[in-house]
């Protein structure tokens, strides 16, 4: 009838409820007498000192203390200062507020984001490679061992970087840090219909309902 329809995607969700979780290299921090930061403040101290204070005893100043690739695994911390952005749509910072549906990018609490991660990034505590790196560049640095480089990242889960020789505490998931107001949140992970248009048939399929039927099976 000149019209092109499709069935969205379905995501029932899994048990964990975010998709991406902040871990810290908890011998660092023990080897520095820190504690786990709570606060964005006590968050700038310790990636301070793990660039400066030498953690992994090499006696060289190669660590990372914060790394991740692009946009992938940055977000959540953007979210966690209060600037409320889509996860899963990077690019288009849409969200919604109190009801209404905003621009996450143009909200004080991004802006904010913006100035706080410029001074981390500005200063040497982000990966330098963390916009130009790809997915085998960021595990290679996680995985170096027994030195390690990298003193915090986000992902799905801490050990998914894991060499043989590694024990699963080598990092520990840290609570989502308090934003400057004392907010605390991090992003859920979307559940239910999440994209449109996810399964679609040509004007050349022979058996329209048969192939509806099939696709029907997915969504129980």
């Amino acid at each position: 009838d000149g019209h092109i329809y499709g069935l969205p995607n379905y995501d029932k969700g899994f048990t964990p409820t975010t998709n991406t979780v902040m871990y810290i290299n908890s011998d660092w921090l023990k080897k520095l007498n820190l504690a786990v930061p709570t606060n964005y403040d006590e968050f700038y101290e310790v990636l301070k000192a793990f660039k400066t204070q030498d953690p992994n005893g090499n006696g060289k100043a190669d660590e990372i203390p914060m790394s991740f690739v692009k946009e992938e695994y940055a977000s959540p911390w953007f979210y966690s200062f209060g600037a409320l952005d889509n996860t899963n749509s990077y690019s288009k910072h849409l969200s919604v507020k109190d009801g209404k549906v905003v621009f996450a990018a143009n909200q004080p609490e991004y802006k904010e984001a913006v100035k706080y991660f410029n001074k981390l990034f500005s200063e040497g505590l982000i990966d330098q490679e963390a916009f130009t790196q790809d997915n085998s560049m960021f595990n290679a640095k996680l995985k170096a061992y027994p030195e390690r480089q990298v003193g915090v990242f986000a992902a799905w889960r801490s050990n998914a970087w894991k060499n043989a020789a590694q024990t699963e505490d080598d990092y520990i998931a840290v609570p989502p840090l308090a934003s400057p107001d004392g907010m605390r949140c991090w992003p859920e992970m979307d559940r239910g219909v999440t994209k449109r248009a996810s399964f679609v048939i040509t004007s050349s399929c022979k058996n329209p309902e048969l192939a509806l039927r099939w696709a029907d099976t997915f969504y129980s």
